[in-house]
């Protein structure tokens, strides 16, 4: 059967019940379904095989008091099994479409410079890429839904603007202050030092650095988190979730992989509220303390 593109409109929030894996980031919500579709400004163009949702393309289309209207390209996501099959360039073609329909001077998207099928994808629209640096900045807020008690924040320090940013070598000191065992041992400074000067290290800085991350890819050639650290006056705060999230974006793999001491709970459970799941057991790495290996399965994205 051939798959069919459509865009969907108000009233039409059914079509999204049926959804294949890895099409969206999450589990569709009906009522988040029904409020987007009824949004005029809000655009959705899906490719449907024999009633399963397999890929989309959505948008929002704005207005600014300076600029005529314009076409923001939001998510394009193909199920794995429909990819390699011009699905991904035919929900975009038809958004992009909605654009022209609605009047839009133009419409833009962002990603990941490394992200070469999404490229590849938005040139087969006669995308032109413009590389200059840009930075994302995520606001967190309270009332989102599924809050967890990492990301209720109280008092001054937790409120204070924090910057996610590659290590430097004029970093090291400050790390290894925020970080006891690091400090107190020559191999956990040599470990930050190799880090830092190999770029697999992120800091989480505030007024200073309050944490930091190391990502490497020497975990049988894939993404491995091998230290996250969080000052304690920091805990608490979305610092160790943001610089989880920020590595998991820099992992050059679909497999993402990291570990823990079955003692450490706290970390466990961080890692449990983000989605990764335990895939073995490493013994005698520490007396009476067995090593848990962690696994994430990072989604891939703007395949056409």
């Amino acid at each position: 059967m051939a798959v069919n593109i459509r865009l969907l409109r108000a009233g039409e929030e059914s079509v999204l019940v049926n959804v294949g894996a890895e099409v969206f980031d999450y589990a569709v919500e009906r009522s988040l379904s029904s409020t987007f579709l009824n949004d005029p400004r809000h655009h959705i163009v899906v490719a449907i095989d024999d009633d399963l949702v397999v890929g989309f393309a959505s948008g929002v289309h704005y207005i600014h008091p300076d600029k005529p209207p314009q076409l923001f390209i939001n998510e394009v996501g193909v199920a794995p099994s429909h990819r390699q099959q011009g699905i991904g360039r035919a929900v975009l073609h038809r958004l992009l479409e909605r654009g022209r329909e609605l009047g839009c001077t133009e419409a833009w998207v962002l990603t990941e410079y490394d992200n070469v099928a999404a490229r590849r994808l938005y040139a087969s629209e006669n995308g032109q890429e413009k590389l200059t640096p840009s930075l994302m900045y995520d606001f967190p807020f309270n009332t989102q839904v599924g809050d967890t008690e990492e990301r209720r924040t109280t008092g001054d320090v937790s409120s204070q603007f924090m910057v996610i940013r590659e290590a430097t070598l004029h970093d090291v000191s400050n790390i290894l202050a925020i970080d006891p065992i690091g400090h107190q041992h020559s191999h956990g400074a040599d470990f930050v030092i190799r880090s830092v000067a190999s770029s697999t290290c992120l800091v989480a800085e505030r007024d200073s650095i309050v944490g930091y991350g190391v990502l490497e890819h020497s975990f049988f050639e894939q993404g491995f988190i091998s230290m996250l650290f969080v000052a304690q006056a920091a805990r608490r705060q979305r610092v160790g979730t943001t610089l989880m999230d920020a590595m998991a974006a820099r992992c050059r793999t679909r497999k993402l992989f990291t570990s823990t001491n079955e003692s450490n709970r706290p970390m466990q459970a961080l890692l449990d509220r983000m989605g990764y799941v335990r895939s073995g057991i490493i013994e005698n790495l520490d007396p009476d303390d067995p090593e848990w290996i962690y696994f994430f399965q990072r989604p891939e994205r703007s395949i056409a």
